[in-house]
């Protein structure tokens, strides 16, 4: 079994064991302690799965298909770290998914990662997480492209001549009458001028359709064991759409041409072609300026495929953050409140040039009433020449308005109702208001919403007379209709509060 089948059969055993438990304690004629008995072990479900000895006692051959995954995967992966990611699959594919969007809403620079710790592996999003996205995003691109150039193809013409009884084109009288002297003519000889689609434009208009496919295919293909059917249906989508630019366009002589261009996406004919539309673009033969922006998408896409290997399978966001699903919540919920504020205000994102010259997210800016704010994801703050007091501190999310921490926010993913975990959770968010000198704090949790009251103080903080507010979020991962209104709900109020403090600061 590869690493999906055994994702899959453990979820099937959990499907049937939760419908098993399900229908007992749905049986009136149970005894009250059958009842109770059944109702301890659904509650204990998620636990059972986790202890590895007692799986691998009942079922051995999926245990030992997954500690065969291992090594292609993460080496260092425990047992209960992979069975927890399987029971909470259905979050992880709306997280990916919702990410993925959010990130594309976002006009985020060419070439720009953010930094995702996956337990002890720092992934690079999206360049190291996903040819998908970027796959996606040129096809949109070339679709926009392709929509413009229809708008005004464009054409060469050549001067044809016929002699027939259809009239056609300018009748040339002088040959006409020659042929029929003294008659009424029977035939016309007429000139006129046919518009000739198969240009070297419309050929790459249309070879750029046929790359894509074929592109995106060898990524499905290559890939077949690594997706998740909500990621592999993304490049589905791809095939089938440019499959069906190709079956429809208006000219078929140019999807024939078109074609003898597959898998030569770097080949001397290709690059010929390329200089060919350069060149009447040059001479003015082309004025439809979507041509030229075909040329430089074709740049970027050639690129993309050079850097992404196809030799390289897609690595999975999903199969990734079931190593560490609190890295993905906290990625998702920071997206959201961007999304949230970016509704009422521009907003530029700020990159940084690490040493191998790659672009790395920096931060967020925007305006609340006027004020620059601005949003860090994963920034660590340095107790010396830094806004941190007495240690080094790395929240989640942090805000802050002109050199000063507002908010430090931290997401947790905790599932089970533990007092332990969520007190705990609270301290680390209050250390990081106190070492920051934050007024604010939030954690935020997939089930629990709390309002604790405001502490004010007589200075205060950051040097204002502020009070200090700590609220538990409820954020829920989930597309139905209920977390949707829990989640605007809970934005909405994060937004309320991060405008009060603002006006203050």
């Amino acid at each position: 079994m590869n690493r999906i089948q055994v994702i899959e059969e453990v979820i099937r055993l959990r499907t049937e064991r939760k419908k098993y438990l399900s229908e007992k304690i749905a049986d009136p004629k149970l005894s009250k302690d059958d009842h109770q008995k059944f109702r301890s072990q659904m509650k204990g479900m998620l636990n059972s799965f986790l202890n590895e000895a007692m799986f691998r006692k009942h079922n051995r051959q999926i245990w030992t298909a997954w500690k065969d995954t291992k090594p292609d995967y993460d080496k260092d992966e425990y047992w209960h770290q992979f069975a927890r990611g399987c029971f909470y699959i259905e979050k992880l594919k709306f997280m990916t998914v919702r990410t993925f969007r959010l990130f594309r809403e976002f006009n985020v620079p060419r070439g720009t990662n953010f930094k995702l710790e996956f337990g002890d592996r720092v992934t690079n999003f999206p360049d190291e997480v996903s040819k998908i996205i970027w796959m996606e995003d040129l096809f949109s691109d070339y679709v926009h492209i392709l929509k413009e150039a229809k708008l005004k193809l464009n054409f060469d013409t050549e001067e044809r001549k016929t002699d027939e009884q259809k009239i056609r084109g300018r009748i040339n009288w002088k040959e006409t009458l020659r042929k029929s002297p003294g008659l009424p003519p029977t035939s016309f000889e007429t000139t006129w001028r046919q518009k000739m689609f198969a240009t070297p434009e419309n050929i790459l208009l249309v070879a750029c359709a046929v790359w894509l496919n074929e592109h995106a295919k060898y990524m499905l293909v290559k890939s077949e064991k690594d997706l998740l059917s909500v990621e592999s249906q993304l490049l589905v989508e791809i095939i089938l759409k440019t499959a069906k630019i190709c079956r429809t366009f208006p000219f078929h002589d140019v999807v024939d041409k078109a074609l003898k261009y597959k898998s030569k996406l770097n080949s001397h004919a290709t690059l010929r072609l390329e200089k060919m539309v350069k060149k009447r673009l040059g001479s003015n033969l082309i004025d439809n300026k979507a041509y030229g922006r075909l040329l430089l998408w074709l740049e970027d896409f050639r690129k993309k495929a050079i850097a992404s290997p196809e030799d390289s399978p897609q690595k999975s966001l999903v199969l990734l953050a079931m190593r560490n699903i609190d890295t993905l919540y906290e990625f998702w919920i920071f997206l959201e409140i961007l999304k949230q504020i970016s509704k009422r205000s521009a907003y530029v994102i700020k990159t940084r040039t690490t040493g191998n010259n790659r672009l790395d997210f920096d931060y967020f800016e925007t305006s609340i009433n006027g004020r620059t704010v601005r949003y860090h994801f994963n920034k660590q703050f340095e107790p010396e020449g830094s806004l941190a007091w007495t240690t080094a501190s790395t929240p989640d999310i942090t805000v802050t308005v002109d050199g000063k921490v507002v908010g430090a926010f931290d997401a947790k993913n905790y599932e089970t109702n533990t007092e332990n975990n969520r007190t705990e959770a609270t301290r680390t968010m209050l250390g990081y208001m106190m070492n920051l000198q934050a007024p604010m704090g939030a954690l935020f949790f997939p089930h629990w919403s709390k309002r604790f009251e405001p502490k004010h103080e007589e200075k205060g903080v950051l040097g204002f007379s502020l009070p200090l507010k700590a609220s538990w979020i409820q954020m829920k991962p989930s597309p139905d209709a209920e977390s949707e209104k829990i989640n605007s709900d809970s934005l909405s109020f994060l937004e309320e509060q991060l405008s009060e403090f603002v006006a203050l600061v």
